[in-house]
């Protein structure tokens, strides 16, 4: 396995490999609309009290 910082740079664009295996999150409706790859980098947008 292997161990990254959290704080550390992204890989470039042409480096990283394509998404291919789904990430499962355990709650149907957020699996269900609004799938994730394992790897993916994704924007969670809202607001901080909700």
């Amino acid at each position: 396995s292997e161990y990254r910082l959290i704080e550390s740079p992204a890989p470039g664009i042409i480096s990283r490999r394509s998404v291919y295996e789904p990430l499962q999150t355990g709650l149907i409706a957020i699996d269900s609309m609004i799938p994730i790859g394992r790897g993916q980098r994704e924007l969670i947008i809202g607001d901080r009290q909700t």
